[in-house]
Protein backbone atom coordinates (compact mmCIF):
# COMPACT_ATOMS: atom_id res chain seq x y z
CA UNK A 1 0.00 0.00 0.00
CA UNK A 2 1.34 3.90 -0.31
CA UNK A 3 2.06 5.99 1.85
CA UNK A 4 -0.68 8.38 2.76
CA UNK A 5 0.67 11.28 1.09
CA UNK A 6 0.52 9.82 -2.60
CA UNK A 7 -2.89 8.35 -2.03
CA UNK A 8 -3.69 11.78 -0.78
CA UNK A 9 -2.64 13.98 -3.38
CA UNK A 10 -3.64 11.38 -6.57
CA UNK A 11 -7.07 11.28 -4.95
CA UNK A 12 -7.60 15.41 -5.01
CA UNK A 13 -6.13 15.62 -8.87
CA UNK A 14 -8.60 12.79 -9.28
CA UNK A 15 -11.44 14.62 -7.86
CA UNK A 16 -10.22 17.89 -9.70
CA UNK A 17 -10.26 16.68 -13.08
CA UNK A 18 -13.70 15.45 -12.40
CA UNK A 19 -15.59 18.48 -10.99
CA UNK A 20 -13.49 20.13 -13.70
CA UNK A 21 -14.58 17.98 -16.62
CA UNK A 22 -18.46 18.01 -15.27
CA UNK A 23 -18.02 22.14 -14.29
CA UNK A 24 -16.60 23.03 -17.88
CA UNK A 25 -20.05 23.78 -19.33
CA UNK A 26 -20.79 26.44 -16.90
CA UNK A 27 -17.32 27.66 -16.25
CA UNK A 28 -16.85 28.27 -20.17
CA UNK A 29 -20.75 29.90 -20.26
CA UNK A 30 -21.22 28.83 -23.88
CA UNK A 31 -21.73 26.12 -26.28
CA UNK A 32 -18.10 23.98 -26.02
CA UNK A 33 -16.09 24.21 -29.07
CA UNK A 34 -14.58 21.37 -30.85
CA UNK A 35 -11.22 22.05 -28.13
CA UNK A 36 -13.65 22.03 -25.63
CA UNK A 37 -15.14 19.50 -25.56
CA UNK A 38 -12.05 17.44 -25.89
CA UNK A 39 -10.69 19.20 -22.82
CA UNK A 40 -13.66 17.78 -21.19
CA UNK A 41 -13.30 14.41 -22.26
CA UNK A 42 -9.43 14.82 -21.70
CA UNK A 43 -10.43 16.05 -17.75
CA UNK A 44 -13.26 13.42 -17.55
CA UNK A 45 -11.16 10.77 -18.78
CA UNK A 46 -7.64 11.17 -16.50
CA UNK A 47 -9.51 11.62 -13.81
CA UNK A 48 -11.07 8.02 -14.20
CA UNK A 49 -7.87 6.62 -15.33
CA UNK A 50 -6.43 8.20 -11.62
CA UNK A 51 -9.59 6.92 -9.94
CA UNK A 52 -9.57 3.36 -11.01
CA UNK A 53 -6.12 3.43 -10.22
CA UNK A 54 -6.52 4.01 -6.82
CA UNK A 55 -9.21 1.58 -6.41
CA UNK A 56 -7.13 -1.25 -7.86
CA UNK A 57 -4.34 -0.87 -4.82
CA UNK A 58 -7.22 -2.65 -3.02
CA UNK A 59 -7.96 -5.56 -4.91
CA UNK A 60 -4.02 -6.20 -6.37
CA UNK A 61 -4.53 -10.31 -6.79
CA UNK A 62 -8.07 -10.55 -7.33
CA UNK A 63 -10.41 -10.04 -10.73
CA UNK A 64 -11.19 -6.98 -10.36
CA UNK A 65 -7.73 -5.75 -9.90
CA UNK A 66 -6.91 -6.61 -13.55
CA UNK A 67 -10.25 -5.17 -14.36
CA UNK A 68 -9.55 -2.10 -12.77
CA UNK A 69 -6.20 -1.82 -14.17
CA UNK A 70 -8.17 -2.64 -17.83
CA UNK A 71 -9.76 0.00 -17.33
CA UNK A 72 -7.42 2.79 -16.21
CA UNK A 73 -4.97 1.89 -18.74
CA UNK A 74 -7.67 2.33 -21.28
CA UNK A 75 -8.52 5.63 -20.15
CA UNK A 76 -4.73 6.18 -20.23
CA UNK A 77 -4.69 5.66 -23.97
CA UNK A 78 -7.79 8.12 -24.58
CA UNK A 79 -6.23 10.63 -22.53
CA UNK A 80 -3.79 11.13 -24.84
CA UNK A 81 -5.96 10.98 -28.11
CA UNK A 82 -8.24 13.77 -26.45
CA UNK A 83 -5.34 16.44 -25.61
CA UNK A 84 -4.25 15.87 -29.00
CA UNK A 85 -7.57 16.45 -30.49
CA UNK A 86 -7.67 19.36 -28.56
CA UNK A 87 -4.31 20.82 -29.10
CA UNK A 88 -5.69 20.49 -32.78
CA UNK A 89 -8.76 22.51 -32.04
CA UNK A 90 -6.83 25.63 -30.41
CA UNK A 91 -3.55 25.27 -32.37
CA UNK A 92 -4.87 24.22 -35.89
CA UNK A 93 -3.97 21.18 -37.89
CA UNK A 94 -1.48 18.85 -36.24
CA UNK A 95 1.56 17.23 -38.93
CA UNK A 96 -0.02 14.04 -40.03
CA UNK A 97 2.81 12.06 -39.41
CA UNK A 98 2.45 12.85 -35.26
CA UNK A 99 -1.45 11.99 -35.53
CA UNK A 100 -1.09 8.69 -37.69
CA UNK A 101 1.97 8.22 -35.15
CA UNK A 102 -0.35 8.74 -31.91
CA UNK A 103 -3.19 6.38 -33.53
CA UNK A 104 -0.93 3.68 -34.19
CA UNK A 105 0.85 3.27 -31.06
CA UNK A 106 -2.71 4.00 -29.49
CA UNK A 107 -3.61 0.96 -31.01
CA UNK A 108 -0.46 -1.28 -30.38
CA UNK A 109 -0.26 -0.41 -26.80
CA UNK A 110 -3.97 -1.60 -26.12
CA UNK A 111 -3.41 -4.52 -28.65
CA UNK A 112 0.00 -5.68 -26.67
CA UNK A 113 -1.60 -5.29 -23.01
CA UNK A 114 -4.56 -7.66 -24.08
CA UNK A 115 -1.63 -10.05 -25.41
CA UNK A 116 0.28 -9.67 -22.49
CA UNK A 117 -2.38 -10.15 -19.98
CA UNK A 118 -1.88 -13.09 -18.35
CA UNK A 119 1.76 -11.89 -17.60
CA UNK A 120 1.54 -8.84 -15.20
CA UNK A 121 5.06 -7.38 -15.63
CA UNK A 122 5.42 -7.62 -19.16
CA UNK A 123 1.97 -5.85 -19.88
CA UNK A 124 2.81 -2.88 -17.79
CA UNK A 125 5.97 -3.00 -19.01
CA UNK A 126 4.63 -2.50 -22.80
CA UNK A 127 2.02 -0.47 -21.81
CA UNK A 128 4.08 2.06 -20.02
CA UNK A 129 7.04 2.30 -22.83
CA UNK A 130 4.53 2.79 -25.72
CA UNK A 131 2.16 4.98 -23.27
CA UNK A 132 5.42 7.15 -22.60
CA UNK A 133 6.05 7.30 -26.77
CA UNK A 134 2.42 8.66 -27.29
CA UNK A 135 2.92 11.22 -24.56
CA UNK A 136 6.04 12.35 -25.73
CA UNK A 137 3.86 12.78 -29.66
CA UNK A 138 1.11 14.73 -27.89
CA UNK A 139 3.76 17.12 -26.22
CA UNK A 140 5.36 17.89 -29.73
CA UNK A 141 1.93 18.67 -31.11
CA UNK A 142 1.95 21.64 -28.87
CA UNK A 143 4.24 23.03 -30.51
CA UNK A 144 4.37 25.13 -33.99
CA UNK A 145 1.11 26.48 -33.99
CA UNK A 146 -1.34 27.93 -37.22
CA UNK A 147 -3.48 30.21 -35.07
CA UNK A 148 -1.87 32.69 -32.67
CA UNK A 149 -1.49 31.34 -29.25
CA UNK A 150 0.22 32.50 -26.09
CA UNK A 151 3.44 30.76 -26.04
CA UNK A 152 3.80 30.05 -21.80
CA UNK A 153 0.98 27.12 -21.79
CA UNK A 154 1.86 25.56 -25.02
CA UNK A 155 5.51 25.39 -23.30
CA UNK A 156 4.37 23.69 -20.65
CA UNK A 157 1.70 20.99 -22.31
CA UNK A 158 5.13 20.31 -24.19
CA UNK A 159 7.67 19.96 -21.28
CA UNK A 160 5.42 17.75 -19.43
CA UNK A 161 4.17 15.21 -21.59
CA UNK A 162 7.84 14.95 -23.47
CA UNK A 163 9.21 14.77 -19.32
CA UNK A 164 6.41 12.28 -18.17
CA UNK A 165 6.72 10.40 -21.60
CA UNK A 166 10.47 9.50 -20.46
CA UNK A 167 10.39 9.00 -17.46
CA UNK A 168 7.23 6.38 -17.67
CA UNK A 169 8.92 4.89 -20.35
CA UNK A 170 12.24 4.79 -18.15
CA UNK A 171 10.55 3.04 -15.08
CA UNK A 172 8.69 0.56 -17.32
CA UNK A 173 12.02 -0.54 -19.04
CA UNK A 174 14.79 -0.51 -15.77
CA UNK A 175 12.40 -3.23 -13.60
CA UNK A 176 9.30 -5.45 -13.81
CA UNK A 177 6.13 -3.85 -12.40
CA UNK A 178 3.44 -6.20 -11.80
CA UNK A 179 0.95 -3.21 -11.51
CA UNK A 180 0.91 0.98 -11.59
CA UNK A 181 0.58 1.17 -7.56
CA UNK A 182 4.00 -0.63 -7.44
CA UNK A 183 5.85 1.01 -10.38
CA UNK A 184 4.62 4.29 -9.24
CA UNK A 185 5.73 4.22 -5.63
CA UNK A 186 8.76 1.66 -5.19
CA UNK A 187 11.57 2.29 -2.68
CA UNK A 188 13.91 2.39 -5.33
CA UNK A 189 15.97 4.49 -8.24
CA UNK A 190 13.53 7.43 -9.85
CA UNK A 191 10.64 6.03 -9.09
CA UNK A 192 9.49 7.32 -5.64
CA UNK A 193 10.17 10.76 -7.81
CA UNK A 194 7.63 9.45 -10.51
CA UNK A 195 5.04 8.84 -7.93
CA UNK A 196 5.56 12.42 -6.63
CA UNK A 197 5.73 13.86 -10.33
CA UNK A 198 2.85 11.96 -11.65
CA UNK A 199 0.05 14.08 -9.96
CA UNK A 200 1.77 17.04 -9.89
CA UNK A 201 2.47 17.29 -13.83
CA UNK A 202 -1.27 16.05 -13.98
CA UNK A 203 -2.31 19.37 -12.62
CA UNK A 204 -0.13 21.52 -14.45
CA UNK A 205 -1.43 19.57 -17.13
CA UNK A 206 -4.66 20.84 -16.01
CA UNK A 207 -3.53 24.47 -15.53
CA UNK A 208 -2.60 24.45 -19.39
CA UNK A 209 -5.21 23.31 -20.57
CA UNK A 210 -7.45 25.85 -18.62
CA UNK A 211 -5.36 28.38 -20.04
CA UNK A 212 -5.45 27.63 -23.62
CA UNK A 213 -9.47 27.72 -22.64
CA UNK A 214 -9.54 30.52 -21.04
CA UNK A 215 -7.73 32.45 -24.12
CA UNK A 216 -9.87 30.83 -26.77
CA UNK A 217 -13.42 32.10 -24.73
CA UNK A 218 -11.15 35.78 -24.60
CA UNK A 219 -11.00 35.31 -28.65
CA UNK A 220 -15.01 34.77 -28.86
CA UNK A 221 -15.86 37.24 -26.46
CA UNK A 222 -13.92 39.69 -28.94
CA UNK A 223 -15.92 38.83 -31.65
CA UNK A 224 -19.16 39.95 -30.63
CA UNK A 225 -22.42 39.31 -32.63
CA UNK A 226 -23.22 41.93 -35.06
CA UNK A 227 -26.26 44.58 -33.03
CA UNK A 228 -27.74 45.27 -36.43
CA UNK A 229 -28.56 41.09 -37.96
CA UNK A 230 -27.81 39.95 -34.54
CA UNK A 231 -25.34 37.57 -35.98
CA UNK A 232 -21.60 36.96 -35.31
CA UNK A 233 -19.18 38.86 -37.51
CA UNK A 234 -17.29 37.64 -40.49
CA UNK A 235 -14.07 36.93 -38.10
CA UNK A 236 -16.04 34.47 -36.31
CA UNK A 237 -16.98 32.72 -39.31
CA UNK A 238 -13.25 32.17 -40.14
CA UNK A 239 -12.24 31.20 -36.80
CA UNK A 240 -14.68 28.19 -36.04
CA UNK A 241 -14.96 27.31 -40.08
CA UNK A 242 -11.40 26.16 -39.38
CA UNK A 243 -12.59 24.02 -36.94
CA UNK A 244 -15.17 22.51 -38.94
CA UNK A 245 -12.40 22.13 -41.94
CA UNK A 246 -10.60 20.19 -39.75
CA UNK A 247 -13.38 17.93 -38.71
CA UNK A 248 -14.83 17.57 -42.61
CA UNK A 249 -11.11 16.72 -43.37
CA UNK A 250 -10.70 14.34 -40.68
CA UNK A 251 -14.38 12.54 -40.45
CA UNK A 252 -14.74 12.56 -44.45
CA UNK A 253 -18.00 14.68 -44.44
CA UNK A 254 -19.00 17.07 -47.12
CA UNK A 255 -18.65 20.99 -46.29
CA UNK A 256 -20.66 23.93 -48.17
CA UNK A 257 -20.26 27.55 -47.65
CA UNK A 258 -24.13 29.36 -48.68
CA UNK A 259 -23.69 33.34 -49.32
CA UNK A 260 -27.05 34.50 -49.04
CA UNK A 261 -27.95 38.05 -50.21
CA UNK A 262 -30.91 40.24 -50.00
CA UNK A 263 -32.94 40.64 -53.23
CA UNK A 264 -33.54 44.61 -54.30
CA UNK A 265 -32.66 45.43 -51.03
CA UNK A 266 -31.41 48.92 -52.07
CA UNK A 267 -34.87 49.54 -53.41
CA UNK A 268 -36.41 48.24 -50.41
CA UNK A 269 -34.47 50.90 -48.34
CA UNK A 270 -35.01 53.26 -50.32
CA UNK A 271 -39.18 52.94 -51.00
CA UNK A 272 -39.96 51.81 -47.25
CA UNK A 273 -36.77 52.97 -45.06
CA UNK A 274 -34.07 51.79 -43.65
CA UNK A 275 -36.18 50.30 -40.39
CA UNK A 276 -37.69 48.58 -42.67
CA UNK A 277 -34.83 47.01 -44.31
CA UNK A 278 -33.09 46.60 -40.61
CA UNK A 279 -36.28 44.27 -40.12
CA UNK A 280 -35.89 42.68 -43.16
CA UNK A 281 -32.03 41.35 -42.26
CA UNK A 282 -33.40 40.47 -38.58
CA UNK A 283 -35.71 38.54 -39.87
CA UNK A 284 -33.48 36.67 -42.48
CA UNK A 285 -31.11 35.84 -39.54
CA UNK A 286 -33.63 34.73 -37.26
CA UNK A 287 -34.80 32.43 -39.67
CA UNK A 288 -31.13 31.02 -40.14
CA UNK A 289 -30.73 30.47 -36.56
CA UNK A 290 -33.57 28.55 -36.71
CA UNK A 291 -32.71 25.69 -39.25
CA UNK A 292 -28.59 25.27 -38.55
CA UNK A 293 -27.68 22.87 -36.43
CA UNK A 294 -25.42 23.28 -33.26
CA UNK A 295 -22.36 22.17 -34.95
CA UNK A 296 -22.93 24.57 -38.04
CA UNK A 297 -21.82 28.02 -38.37
CA UNK A 298 -23.93 31.71 -39.36
CA UNK A 299 -22.47 34.72 -39.49
CA UNK A 300 -22.68 38.04 -41.47
CA UNK A 301 -19.99 38.22 -44.13
CA UNK A 302 -20.66 41.69 -45.44
CA UNK A 303 -22.85 44.34 -46.34
CA UNK A 304 -25.98 42.47 -45.60
CA UNK A 305 -24.56 39.97 -47.47
CA UNK A 306 -25.14 36.87 -44.88
CA UNK A 307 -23.08 33.24 -44.74
CA UNK A 308 -23.37 29.59 -43.76
CA UNK A 309 -21.25 27.25 -42.95
CA UNK A 310 -22.78 23.27 -43.42
CA UNK A 311 -21.43 20.01 -43.52
CA UNK A 312 -24.35 18.80 -45.66
CA UNK A 313 -24.00 18.23 -49.99
CA UNK A 314 -25.81 19.32 -52.75
CA UNK A 315 -29.26 17.88 -52.12
CA UNK A 316 -28.85 18.73 -48.11
CA UNK A 317 -27.97 22.47 -49.17
CA UNK A 318 -30.86 22.65 -51.96
CA UNK A 319 -33.46 21.36 -49.70
CA UNK A 320 -32.66 23.95 -47.27
CA UNK A 321 -32.41 26.54 -49.45
CA UNK A 322 -35.70 25.52 -50.55
CA UNK A 323 -37.41 26.05 -46.85
CA UNK A 324 -35.23 29.09 -45.83
CA UNK A 325 -36.99 30.43 -49.37
CA UNK A 326 -40.47 29.57 -48.03
CA UNK A 327 -39.70 30.84 -44.72
CA UNK A 328 -38.77 34.00 -45.41
CA UNK A 329 -41.21 34.86 -48.16
CA UNK A 330 -44.11 34.01 -45.58
CA UNK A 331 -42.64 35.69 -42.96
CA UNK A 332 -41.97 39.17 -44.69
CA UNK A 333 -45.75 38.93 -45.92
CA UNK A 334 -47.03 38.36 -42.59
CA UNK A 335 -44.54 40.38 -40.09
CA UNK A 336 -43.69 43.24 -42.13
CA UNK A 337 -46.49 43.20 -45.22
CA UNK A 338 -43.78 43.06 -48.01
CA UNK A 339 -42.57 40.79 -50.78
CA UNK A 340 -39.23 39.93 -49.95
CA UNK A 341 -37.25 36.92 -51.30
CA UNK A 342 -33.05 36.15 -51.28
CA UNK A 343 -30.63 35.13 -53.80
CA UNK A 344 -27.62 32.72 -52.54
CA UNK A 345 -24.62 30.97 -53.86
CA UNK A 346 -23.20 27.66 -53.00
CA UNK A 347 -19.36 26.45 -52.65
CA UNK A 348 -19.65 22.49 -52.24
CA UNK A 349 -16.66 20.82 -51.37
CA UNK A 350 -17.31 16.62 -51.39
CA UNK A 351 -13.92 15.97 -49.53
CA UNK A 352 -12.17 18.71 -47.63
CA UNK A 353 -8.22 18.84 -48.65
CA UNK A 354 -5.58 20.02 -46.41
CA UNK A 355 -4.56 23.17 -48.52
CA UNK A 356 -8.72 24.70 -48.92
CA UNK A 357 -9.29 27.70 -46.66
CA UNK A 358 -12.45 29.45 -45.51
CA UNK A 359 -11.29 32.51 -48.21
CA UNK A 360 -11.28 30.15 -51.12
CA UNK A 361 -14.74 28.72 -50.29
CA UNK A 362 -15.93 32.49 -49.72
CA UNK A 363 -14.71 33.37 -52.93
CA UNK A 364 -16.69 30.37 -55.18
CA UNK A 365 -19.93 31.22 -52.90
CA UNK A 366 -19.45 34.94 -54.15
CA UNK A 367 -18.80 34.39 -57.56
CA UNK A 368 -21.98 31.90 -57.35
CA UNK A 369 -23.91 34.65 -55.31
CA UNK A 370 -23.51 37.03 -58.44
CA UNK A 371 -24.41 34.21 -61.19
CA UNK A 372 -28.05 34.07 -59.20
CA UNK A 373 -28.48 37.57 -59.21
CA UNK A 374 -27.66 37.63 -62.98
CA UNK A 375 -29.96 34.69 -64.17
CA UNK A 376 -32.76 36.63 -62.02
CA UNK A 377 -32.44 36.56 -58.31
CA UNK A 378 -34.78 34.63 -56.07
CA UNK A 379 -32.54 31.61 -57.08
CA UNK A 380 -29.28 29.75 -55.84
CA UNK A 381 -26.35 28.55 -57.73
CA UNK A 382 -23.13 25.91 -57.10
CA UNK A 383 -19.58 25.57 -58.06
CA UNK A 384 -17.80 21.85 -56.26
CA UNK A 385 -14.62 22.52 -55.43
CA UNK A 386 -12.11 19.42 -55.21
CA UNK A 387 -8.30 19.15 -54.66
CA UNK A 388 -7.37 20.41 -57.99
CA UNK A 389 -9.33 23.61 -57.07
CA UNK A 390 -11.27 23.60 -60.34
CA UNK A 391 -15.01 24.56 -59.66
CA UNK A 392 -17.32 22.39 -61.41
CA UNK A 393 -20.99 22.98 -62.47
CA UNK A 394 -23.19 21.06 -60.66
CA UNK A 395 -26.01 19.16 -62.74
CA UNK A 396 -29.68 19.73 -62.63
CA UNK A 397 -32.19 20.51 -60.16
CA UNK A 398 -29.45 22.68 -58.45
CA UNK A 399 -29.18 26.30 -59.61
CA UNK A 400 -33.08 25.94 -59.76
CA UNK A 401 -35.54 28.97 -59.38
CA UNK A 402 -36.85 28.64 -55.89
Amino acid sequence: MPGPDFFTIAMVVAINLMVIAIALPWLLDQKLTYGARHAQRYFLLQGLAWLAGIAELYFDTSVWGKLLSTIAILCATLVQWELSRSLSGWLGPRHRALDHGLRILSVIGVLGYLITIHSPAQRLAWFSTINGMCAVLVGCMALFPRKPQTRVWRYIVFSIEVSLGLAVMSAGLTQPYESWSQMLTAESGLHPALGLMTPICGSLLMLATLWALREELKRNQNSRPDDWAGLPQRKALERQGQAMLERAQRDKLPLALVMLDMDHFYRVNQERGYALGDEALQLLSRILQKHIRSNEVIARWQGQALCMLLHADGAGVQSLCARLQSAMQLGAQYELQVDLSFSAGCALVPEVWEQLSIEDLARHAETALQDAKRLGRGRWEFVTLRAAEMPLPMPLPFGGRA
